[in-house]
């Protein structure tokens, strides 16, 4: 991060890692190793962030603001000093956490939750809307609010979001769905999905029926079976030839079928209504060759 400010080497003896104002949380100095490593044989490549205390405790006389997994590298390394940057005394306790919080995002291994955390501080500093911290952030709105929800579920889950079993699409689904029982179901389903690769036929989540989105495999299986209970009394061969159609090409999208049986299903209705169909070139090709 260049600020502009100077660089100025800070005894590690002299700073306070305050970890709750880090959006990680506390660092195991075991994840910082290679980290450690790589600072004693390239340097640091970027100064940590510090600010001063309002009162002097003991040696410490500054606290960590950005830098806090590079001050536990230091100290691994057995360093006296670290590279750092002071802010200006009248930085606000909310420019720390959006700095906290924007320099740790633009790391790749930032989990949901802590994201979350992140913009949960700042939001409660700021008492800012979803719509604010989103301009702030520069993300979406839609981003802010999935991280909002995050931390609105129970601590179990939460847990299960920052191990990545939960992902964003999932925490939408478990904020409208009631507290409780019917989330834990939900998340077991997930999870038992991922484990065993079988997809359920029905899902547990809350679904917008106007929405417009990228249906996952158990809502395309649902419709399908919500076709065949409905137009066929639950026997696929009882269905009219219209909705057999729409359950082939449902099960092409959720890779239940080939592209040549879509090709097929093409042919039969070009010939049962005087039209011309060819298979592309391109998948004849495969065939061919």
């Amino acid at each position: 991060m260049d600020t502009g400010r100077q660089i100025v080497k800070v005894p590690l003896k002299k700073i306070k890692a305050i970890t709750e104002h880090n959006c990680r949380g506390k660092i195991n100095p075991q994840e910082c190793v290679q980290l450690a490593t790589r600072i004693r044989l390239e340097g640091l490549l970027n100064p940590i962030q510090l600010a001063k205390l309002a009162e002097p405790e003991g040696e410490y006389e500054y606290e960590i603001i950005a830098g806090f997994r590079r001050f536990v590298a230091h100290r691994i390394n057995n360093a006296e000093t670290i590279e750092a940057q002071i802010l200006p005394d009248d930085t606000s306790e909310a420019d720390k956490a959006l700095i906290n919080l924007t320099e740790n995002m633009s790391r790749s291994d930032l989990s949901i939750i802590q994201e979350a955390k992140g913009v949960e501080r700042l939001r409660r500093l700021r008492s800012m809307s979803p719509k604010e911290l989103a301009e702030t952030l520069n993300m979406s709105v839609k981003w802010v609010q999935i991280r909002i929800w995050a931390l609105e579920l129970e601590d179990v889950i939460q847990t299960d979001i920052q191990k990545g079993y939960i992902k964003t699409q999932h925490i939408e689904q478990l904020h409208a769905l009631p507290a409780g029982e019917k989330r834990f179901q939900y998340v077991k389903q997930v999870k038992t999905a991922q484990l065993t690769k079988v997809i359920p036929r029905k899902s547990l989540a809350k679904k917008n029926v106007f929405s417009k989105r990228i249906r996952t495999r158990t809502e395309i299986f649902e419709l399908q079976d919500h076709i065949i209970n409905t137009l066929g009394a639950g026997i696929v061969s009882q269905l009219p030839e219209e909705a057999r159609l729409i359950l082939q090409a449902l099960g092409w999208a959720a890779g239940e079928s080939t592209e040549m049986d879509i090709y097929g299903i093409l042919r039969k209705i070009a010939n049962k209504y005087g039209l011309h169909y060819e298979v592309p070139e391109d998948s004849l090709a495969i065939l061919q060759g």
